[in-house]
Formats: C-alpha cells, sequence, structure tokens
C-alpha cells in the first residue's frame, strides 16, 4: 500500500491543489475548478473536496466567497519593520482595509511575564484585548494585547471591533508609542490559536511579540499576534536611511 493510499482522500486532494497552486498552474487570483469538477476528477463526493478546500482556506492559500467561486488567493500583508505603528495602519499604508473582530476584552491580573513586559506590580490590573484580524475581509491571525489600566482607564467600555488599538490610545488617551521592540519566532499553532485561525494543531504560524513604549521609556501595551505564515511576513531594514 502507498503512502498515498494510507492517507484520507481529502488530504490527497489538499495536496495536490497545493501542488498545482505553487506550481503556477492555478495562478494568484485564478479560479480553481468547480466542486463538481474536483469530485468528478478525484472520484470523491464534493463533501470530500469541501473538506479539502476548507483545509486550504484555513491556510490561506485559497479564497472562497458565495457567489464567487474559488480563487487562489492573493494577499499576502508584508509589514515593514521600521517605525512603531499599529497593523492597522501598516494595512491601511498599502491599501489594504483593516478589519478586527474581538474575541474577548477583559480586565485582569496578567501573568508574571505580562506584568514584567508593561511594568505592572503584582497587584495591577491591565486589559487583555484578543481579536481576530483581517485584511480586506480574510482572515490573516489572531491578537492578543495587555494594556496597562493606568493607561487606558475604561477601555473595555469601548467597541475595539474594526478599529485600531493604537489610533483609539492616541485620540482618547493622548498615549503614542516612540518605540518599540519586536520579536518574531515560527511556532507551531497550540489548541487555542488553531480553533480561532481554523488550522490543524501544530500548523506553523509566524509569531510576532511587540511591546511599545512611551517617550519617557514606559511600556504602553504589549501584542502577541499569530499570523497565518500565507498571509503574513516581515521586511527588515538596517542601517542608516539613505540621503535624499
Amino acid at each position: 500500500m502507498t503512502g498515498e493510499a494510507r492517507q484520507p482522500r481529502y488530504r490527497v486532494i489538499e495536496d495536490e491543489l497545493t501542488r498545482r497552486i505553487e506550481a503556477g498552474t492555478y495562478p494568484v487570483g485564478s479560479l480553481l475548478p468547480s466542486e463538481s469538477a474536483l469530485a468528478d476528477e478525484f472520484s470523491v463526493t464534493r463533501m470530500t473536496v469541501r473538506q479539502a478546500l476548507a483545509r486550504l482556506a484555513a491556510l490561506g492559500a485559497i479564497e472562497r466567497r458565495h457567489g464567487h467561486g474559488t480563487t487562489v488567493a492573493a494577499i499576502k500583508l508584508r509589514r515593514v519593520a521600521q517605525r512603531p505603528i499599529g497593523l492597522a495602519e501598516e494595512l491601511t499604508a498599502q491599501g489594504l482595509s483593516a478589519g478586527a473582530r474581538v474575541i474577548k476584552l477583559e480586565e485582569v491580573r496578567p501573568s508574571a511575564e505580562a506584568r514584567e513586559a508593561v511594568w505592572i506590580g503584582a497587584r495591577g490590573t491591565a486589559y487583555r484585548l484578543r481579536r481576530l484580524r483581517y485584511a480586506d475581509g480574510i482572515l490573516i491571525g489572531v491578537q492578543e494585547s495587555i494594556i496597562p489600566v493606568r493607561q487606558a482607564p475604561g477601555l473595555d467600555q469601548i467597541d475595539l471591533n474594526d478599529q485600531s488599538l493604537t489610533a483609539v490610545l492616541r485620540d482618547r488617551y493622548d498615549r503614542v508609542a516612540s518605540r518599540a521592540v519586536l520579536s518574531i519566532e515560527a511556532v507551531g499553532a497550540d489548541r487555542l490559536i488553531a480553533a480561532q485561525l481554523g488550522i490543524a494543531v501544530g500548523a506553523p504560524v509566524l509569531c510576532c511579540t511587540r511591546v511599545s513604549y512611551l517617550p519617557g521609556g514606559q511600556p504602553l501595551e504589549r501584542t502577541i499576534g499569530w499570523f497565518l505564515g500565507s498571509r503574513y511576513a516581515y521586511q527588515l531594514r538596517q542601517g542608516r536611511p539613505l540621503a535624499p
């Protein structure tokens, strides 16, 4: 029995469609064959085809939009780590529509690690904000922010769906970061991240941790994001800027 025969049929279809996308058989923005056509080609039911397409959509390889068919995904956000601005501002600068859906916003006593990052004492509290992030309506990742209550009192009373946290902190609280420290690593998605992004547990995601600081050196917030690698990349700039 071959390795392919031991795989579920939807995985065989997923692997083959992935190969075709990477080979350029289905270019970016092109329509994939219909579910019926794929079911006939692979001699499976449409339900099996839907399973394969759902997995590819969760990985960001394809886009499924009602009434428009299934297309090869085109969006990949490339963030430029140059100045401390938020994700929404980065998306807008690239001509994309930024979106956010709040999963939870609550006042908590953060973990010891988070308290140390944003300078909160053992009895201090912070707002923990967890949101799904979108670019042009397409899911690219999930973020969790820790903001000390003293920096933004009443933040939990604000609707942060489809809003820029950076803009809210600036416009409502006069809090503007002057610098940020960023770390990036590839990790395997845990159960919570996998469920929220619709991917398999252990699937690789890009984990970005960012702590922003006010001009006086005090931390303003810490945000950790887990992003689909097919949708997200960072570009780092080093050295002095070129003279005009």
